[in-house]
């Protein structure tokens, strides 16, 4: 008898960037679900790079810790140095989780400080090395340009002296609307949709500005991956409750959808 995959009769939109998104395609076809992938933006280097670049390179000799905020930062330090390995030696290295620290290892430097659970800027701060007093501590942070201000601000208020590298910046994709319109106007339209991060969301409903397809994707189930994202979704308009992985790693996402998918099974059988 043949066991059916757990993801099985799901179409499910996955929105990361290109580079970022062939795992999660991976292991969602690996469940059973049918992927379509349309990237809401892309990742390009910052805009004043040299600026970034001479600052990178004075934060990494001075600091005492750096934290990476992403793997994407992670590729765009990388970028910026001009060198497939990080510098050996230099500040001890903190990362936002699992996916950074695989980035990490393969630009040559393990990281020191890695959340044990929650893979966020708050998982980050919960950290006992990054509690308490931190006056002196000269801290790198290493993120893209535009990101969220609470750790910086956190770790000011904390004592230490903080000094932010951008060393990539999220840009939105044009991609035909045509296309993507033609999607929503199926006969059926896709069961779920992935929005990782706040501008995903907003470039993926300017994608579909007005019209039918505009509100069969307000009529989707979201997937997101912090709690924080559930006001933007129900401000964005759209008529479900979005579904909140546990965090933003591959497998959480297909463990989220894999318990709701068998809870509207069950439901369905009802």
């Amino acid at each position: 008898m043949n066991s059916v995959l757990p993801l099985t009769g799901l179409e499910v939109v996955v929105t990361r960037p290109a580079k970022q998104a062939g795992g999660l395609c991976r292991r969602l076809r690996e469940a059973g679900a049918g992927v379509l992938r349309f990237p809401a933006l892309e990742i390009v280097p910052p805009a004043q790079a040299e600026v970034e670049q001479s600052l990178l390179h004075a934060g990494w000799a001075q600091s005492d810790m750096a934290v990476f905020v992403s793997a994407n930062a992670v590729r765009g330090a990388r970028q910026l140095l001009g060198r497939r390995q990080l510098p050996a030696g230099g500040p001890r290295i903190a990362c936002v989780g699992p996916a950074t620290a695989r980035a990490l290892q393969r630009a040559g430097r393990a990281p020191d400080l890695v959340p044990p659970d929650r893979y966020d800027t708050e998982g980050l701060l919960a950290l006992p090395e990054l509690q308490g007093n931190m006056q002196g501590m000269r801290v790198l942070v290493i993120r893209g340009d535009g990101g969220r201000e609470l750790l910086s601000r956190t770790l000011r208020e904390r004592g230490a002296s903080v000094t932010r590298v951008s060393v990539y910046r999220r840009q939105r994709l044009q991609p035909a609307q045509q296309r993507i319109a033609r999607v929503w106007e199926a006969e059926r339209a896709p069961d779920v949709v992935t929005a990782t991060s706040p501008q995903i969301l907003e470039n993926l409903l300017a994608m579909l500005p007005t019209g039918v397809a505009h509100e069969r994707l307000l009529a989707s189930q979201l997937v997101v991956v912090s709690e924080r994202m559930i006001d933007t979704v129900r401000e964005a308009g759209f008529s479900q409750p979005p579904l909140v992985a546990e965090n933003a790693g591959d497998a959480a996402v297909v463990a989220c959808l894999t318990a709701w998918h068998a809870g509207e099974q069950g439901n369905g059988d009802e």
